[in-house]
């Protein structure tokens, strides 16, 4: 299940668009912790998400999920984030090249954890995903001297960013992302 909070501009990912995500997914069972998806890509068929292979529940294990996703304004331009995990899913480092992306890209991120029971006798939920957005748009605000109400034009060509970071890292502990 996935749902995105706060969809608001053209080329955000909104819960409509999300057709696809990338899930890092590790388990803790028996007294053994392990990766059960790596950069696992999910995709929306129908109502629902798929992957293959599919990945069966462990009883009496605690799982930890970390999922992103990117939007394009066309899907066909590479991804520019990339997610380095540390001993398990809550937790790793996530970078984003802006510079790259060239302010076409969104990009979400959601942590899910649950443990299993000693018996499963049924079949579980999928896991739920709230998506919220990682990247900060910039709006700026031009004041000039005319008065309210003044019908004057303003048409700025040429504006220039300078000292904008590239590119950027942040850090997830816990499945929080550290701000």
């Amino acid at each position: 299940d996935a749902f995105v909070e706060n969809a608001t501009r053209a080329n955000d990912i909104a819960k409509d668009n999300l057709s696809q995500f990338n899930v890092y997914g590790s388990v803790t069972a028996n007294n053994t912790n392990g990766f059960i998806f790596t950069d696992q890509l999910v995709e929306k068929n129908g109502a629902n998400y798929t992957y293959t292979p599919v990945q069966y529940w462990i009883p009496d294990a605690s799982y930890k999920f970390t999922a992103f996703a990117s939007l394009t304004a066309d899907q066909t331009v590479a991804r520019q984030w990339s997610f380095v995990p540390a001993a398990d899913a809550a937790n790793g480092v996530i970078s984003f090249h802006n510079e790259a992306a060239e302010a076409h890209q969104d990009l979400v991120f959601a942590y899910a954890a649950c443990t299993t029971p000693e018996t499963i006798d049924y079949k579980p939920a999928p896991v739920a995903f709230t998506f919220n957005h990682m990247l900060s748009r910039v709006q700026f605000t031009i004041t000039n001297g005319f008065t309210e109400g003044s019908n004057i034009e303003l048409d700025i060509t040429n504006l220039t960013i300078t000292d904008a970071h590239a590119n950027g890292t942040l850090e997830v502990a816990n499945g929080e992302a550290q701000t």
